[in-house]
């Protein structure tokens, strides 16, 4: 559900001028975003904007700028904990939303790795249900943390490709994107 609040607020960075980590910056316009040469910083830059609108509330944003998101929401939580904490906090709920999302940017091998680790993690437990998804979570086995691990992994093996296809996907619906002031 785009709508679902969660806590995946940006933070400490990487500085994509001189690559320095622990630089908190004010948001770029769109336009600053997607002149940054690395399509990561751009994304990042990208969802730093869109933070400021979301408020917890996906439907605050188009849905080319949901899908920027999505993307970036999946990045953040799967490379700070793996797909263990992607399912167990509230954004797993938009898995289905994500996985379209990455078929949007051109990414098919990323959807059918987050299908294949939607599977794995939560078998038939409903992605509405969090506090069903957290104790399906902390009741994985060793050998299911493991093989999600390995699908982390393979998630991080595409990530050039998912961020490159971003990136593009934003340029090519650029007008979808609103350098709204944060109210």
């Amino acid at each position: 559900m785009w709508n679902e609040s969660f806590t995946s607020a940006p933070q400490l960075k990487r500085d994509p001028l001189d690559g320095a980590y622990g630089t908190l910056q004010p948001p770029m316009s769109f336009d600053q975003a997607l002149a940054l040469a690395d399509p990561e910083d751009t994304v990042d830059a990208l969802a730093d904007v869109l933070w400021q609108r979301v408020d917890s509330d996906w439907s605050a944003l188009s849905s080319a700028e949901r899908v920027v998101f999505g993307v970036w929401s999946l990045k953040v939580e799967v490379f700070n904990g793996g797909f263990a904490q992607f399912f167990f906090n509230a954004v797993g709920e938009a898995t289905p939303q994500i996985v379209d999302a990455l078929q949007q940017v051109g990414s098919p091998k990323a959807a059918e790795i987050v299908e294949t680790a939607h599977r794995l993690a939560l078998g038939g437990v409903s992605l509405s249900d969090w506090r069903a998804r957290q104790a399906r979570i902390d009741g994985l086995s060793s050998v299911e943390r493991e093989q999600l691990q390995d699908l982390s992994d393979q998630l991080e093996d595409v990530l050039k490709d998912i961020m490159a296809g971003t990136r593009a996907f934003a340029v090519a619906h650029r007008e979808e994107f609103h350098d709204d002031p944060v109210e």
